[in-house]
């Protein structure tokens, strides 16, 4: 037997739990990548706003700027910038450890990286929801973009919960 081969634990196939979890991030960081690029979020007749530019509807005719000249617009693209980075940042973390260290991951201190995601894009979405309720019109209406942000949450909320189920087998 090679010395190395003593210190290495024993190569374990990944759970199919551990997999699911992996789904679940990556499916939260995909989401959460097209929500950040995605031209509107929420729309009325006369208004448009995504992360990046708010247009509005004059004489027929819409006129957009950007969106990263008010402090709230700019606090709402961060928000989601890093709900997007620390869920890449979890899902890179995992994947690695999964591939070298062949062990069953311990999820549960790693679920609160998610979770962190989760209160941060959470509250920018019901802020959002809020704000354009009472200050817009009745026509207002919710876009892909917005509704993509709020499948992102429902998938880091799925990984972080599946990730803190315990899954080890007892020996008797």
């Amino acid at each position: 037997m090679a010395p190395q081969s003593r210190l290495l634990p024993p190569a374990m196939p990944p759970r199919p739990l551990t997999l699911v979890v992996l789904l679940c991030g990556f499916l939260a960081l995909a989401l959460d990548v097209v929500a950040l690029v995605s031209p509107v979020w929420v729309i009325s007749d006369h208004f448009a706003l995504s992360l990046w530019e708010t247009c509005s509807r004059h004489r027929d005719a819409w006129h957009c700027r950007s969106a990263l000249h008010t402090d709230w617009q700019v606090a709402s693209l961060v928000l989601v910038f890093s709900a997007a980075l620390i869920s890449g940042l979890w899902f890179v973390v995992t994947v690695l450890w999964i591939s070298h260290v062949k062990q069953p991951l311990r999820f549960r201190n790693l679920s609160l990286l998610l979770l962190v995601a989760v209160l941060l894009q959470v509250s920018l979405l019901f802020t959002l929801l809020v704000l354009t309720s009472r200050f817009l019109t009745r026509s207002l209406q919710f876009t892909w973009g917005y509704g993509l942000g709020w499948g992102s949450c429902i998938f880091m909320v799925g990984g972080a919960v599946l990730s803190c189920l315990r899954t080890e087998t007892t020996q008797e």
